[in-house]
């Protein structure tokens, strides 16, 4: 369990952990509460910060509550720099840049960030080593190393899929890379489709018949590729590029906060929809099993966060096997895919 030269994962983890104590402990902290189907409260250890990640929090704040997770978010003019690291870190297996055991849970992205969580303290830290080297992904979805480890003890996973609907009611859009969801995702937004999110949300599986599965927004925050951009000639919400390190980085897009295109918060999942780049002009739709949308919404989960594989695979099942599911094959003209996707969203 070692990625640094004179250490350890646990020792780290103590140490990060111990630190976010003295800063709670120091009262120096500015604080913002989320809901994101559990409360947390998440306090940011300089100005900077907080200006960097709050944008993509923003349409989650809550008054002032009694938090399910306290999350300190530092970097390394607070806390230090990160421990050194091996030479060899970059080629370390991922199952051995984090552990999670009965204390609490640690991973390490290299270069990047620390994340340290203690269950029974209901404490986080999320340790970055340089704002300045914040990438679009870090940016567009704070925390969500740290939320996908507490979410399972609320029943709940953090799934990587997009979720599109109306005022109450939601459409899964999941798939693999390059499959066509996000622009999916962004072409419905854009023809009066509410977007949640188009890559990370709260999954509360559900107990059909008795209730269906419920998405929670975690970021208000879109990511779009430089084609995926040109493809749709137009975004909605506000595109910010001031983070990108490289021009291969993603675009950026914080959906609205306000109006009728408010990006909602929480939408009930009436349909699974996955998506593939067709040869049509016009998209068609076609009901199908559920598996092909169980395995890309499981295993995409499971290798974006350091979770443990079982509970998603189970928890994906469960939010899928009782859904209606489709294969959504899209054609050149994007509009006919929203079609498809409002006709479901109107059953």
């Amino acid at each position: 369990m070692t990625v640094f030269h004179h250490s350890n994962l646990l020792d780290v983890r103590a140490s990060a952990l111990a630190a976010a104590t003295q800063l709670l402990d120091d009262g120096d902290l500015t604080w913002a509460t989320i809901d994101v189907g559990f409360v947390v409260a998440v306090g940011f250890a300089t100005d900077r910060l907080r200006e960097l990640f709050s944008p993509s929090l923003q349409h989650l704040l809550v008054s002032e509550t009694t938090p399910d997770l306290r999350i300190v978010v530092a970097d390394s003019t607070v806390l230090g720099p990160h421990p050194p690291l091996r030479p060899d870190t970059q080629t370390v297996a991922r199952t051995d840049s984090f552990s999670i055991d009965d204390v609490g849970a640690i991973a390490v992205e290299p270069n990047a960030s620390i994340s340290a969580l203690h269950w029974q303290q209901q404490l986080g830290v999320w340790w970055l080593d340089a704002v300045s080297g914040c990438s679009s992904w870090q940016v567009s979805a704070p925390l969500r190393q740290l939320l996908a480890w507490w979410a399972p003890r609320c029943g709940k996973i953090l799934a990587h899929t997009a979720i599109v609907g109306d005022g109450t009611r939601g459409v899964m859009i999941t798939g693999e890379g390059g499959a066509g969801k996000s622009t999916t995702t962004m072409q419905c937004g854009l023809d009066g489709i509410r977007v949640l999110s188009d890559d990370y949300c709260i999954m509360t599986p559900g107990a059909p018949p008795d209730s269906r599965p419920v998405a929670r927004a975690a970021t208000r925050c879109c990511k779009l590729s430089d084609d995926s951009l040109a493809l749709l000639g137009n975004h909605v919400g506000t595109l910010d590029n001031s983070h990108r390190l490289t021009p291969g980085e993603k675009n950026l897009v914080y959906l609205p906060v306000d109006g009728p295109d408010a990006a909602p918060t929480e939408l009930e999942i009436v349909a699974v929809v996955v998506p593939s780049i067709g040869t049509e002009t016009t998209a068609t739709l076609h009901q199908t099993q559920g598996s092909a949308a169980l395995s890309s919404l499981a295993m995409s989960s499971i290798f974006q966060f350091n979770a443990d594989p079982a509970a998603v695979l189970r928890s994906c099942r469960q939010i899928v096997e009782h859904l209606p599911t489709y294969e959504l094959h899209l054609g050149s003209d994007l509009s006919s895919a929203s079609a498809r996707i409002a006709e479901l969203l109107n059953t």
